[in-house]
């Protein structure tokens, strides 16, 4: 249903008015029309959002993105020196 994707899009492009706006549309749509399995895919959406969240500490994920970055900039190394490039 196009209400309920467009919702679940904006959310996922971190704008949760418009995604939730969208959202609400979509349950007050489905629940009026008996489409009970997208009725309940959209109040599962709309809970997931209001769902507090845990966020790692910023040091945390700078040191997670850093280790990430470091095992790539290697595997990118490693595949050079395969290749004769470097």
């Amino acid at each position: 249903m196009y209400l309920l994707y467009v919702g679940r899009a904006y959310l996922t492009l971190g704008q949760t008015g418009a995604g939730v706006h969208f959202l609400e549309q979509a349950v007050e749509f489905c629940s009026a029309n008996g489409l009970n399995q997208l009725l309940f895919e959209g109040e599962a959406a709309l809970a997931d959002v209001k769902r507090p969240r845990r966020s790692l500490p910023a040091e945390s994920f700078a040191l997670a993105v850093d280790e990430d970055l470091n095992e790539v900039a290697l595997a990118i190394g490693s595949m050079k020196q395969l290749a004769g490039i470097e």
